[in-house]
């Protein structure tokens, strides 16, 4: 990419970030503008252009970004990565080839807090496996939520997705929660869905409140 047009780039993106937040620590997804407010959907993408965290705290300010270790065995445990908008709505985690001097960028990460950023295709965090299916627009298998590491990944099955550089995750439905789903069907979610094996996005799976709780960009 041209250096002058990556910087202006650089440069609408933290202008565009810090102004529509005011306080990039403000942890709401509503966006007060004068009098109004404003749900504000931002481009994943877009972000895929930092290549340090050297260069995050220059545009978007060192008390924005936070360094941190990573207990994710599937993203690497035990590796440094980087916060921007930590504890918000904003929070983006990015994970770098050189974890030491935290430069050279592998993939950006937002998971179920994030509820900002969408994807080019129009993936975002919350969506159900039938809103899934239909940007992907094939159905889709999914690793059992019983794994160690990977549960809950999609794969593509040759959807307009297979070839992007997307990878994705579901949760199950949260149980917990007495208005989402009640102790009947967590037993029988339990039963149908407590094997290893992987599963396909049927009508059956639909049926439940399962939902995309993380969404990874490749850098390509």
């Amino acid at each position: 990419m041209n250096k002058l047009f990556r910087l202006i780039l650089i440069l609408t993106l933290s202008t565009t970030y810090l102004l529509s937040c005011k306080s990039p620590n403000k942890n709401k997804t509503e966006i007060e503008i004068g009098s109004e407010e404003l749900t504000e959907r931002r481009n994943l993408e877009s972000l895929l252009i930092f290549k340090s965290q050297e260069e995050l705290e220059e545009v978007f300010g060192k008390e924005n970004v936070k360094k941190e270790l990573s207990s994710d065995n599937s993203l690497g445990s035990g590796e440094n990565y980087s916060k921007l908008f930590p504890n918000t709505d904003n929070e983006i985690s990015f994970f770098w080839k050189n974890t030491e001097s935290l430069e050279n960028l592998d993939f950006i990460k937002i998971s179920e807090n994030n509820n900002l950023w969408s994807t080019n295709s129009g993936l975002r965090i919350g969506m159900s496996i039938n809103e899934i299916e239909k940007i992907n627009q094939n159905p889709f298998v999914f690793d059992a939520f019983e794994k160690e590491i990977f549960k809950g990944n999609i794969e593509w099955q040759n959807g307009t997705l297979e070839k992007s550089n997307i990878i994705a995750r579901i949760s199950p439905p949260k149980f917990e929660d007495g208005r989402v789903s009640s102790a009947l069907e967590k037993k029988a979610f339990e039963l149908e869905f407590s094997s290893s094996k992987k599963y396909k996005s049927s009508s059956r799976a639909q049926s439940y409140d399962m939902y995309l709780s993380e969404i990874i960009l490749r850098k390509e």
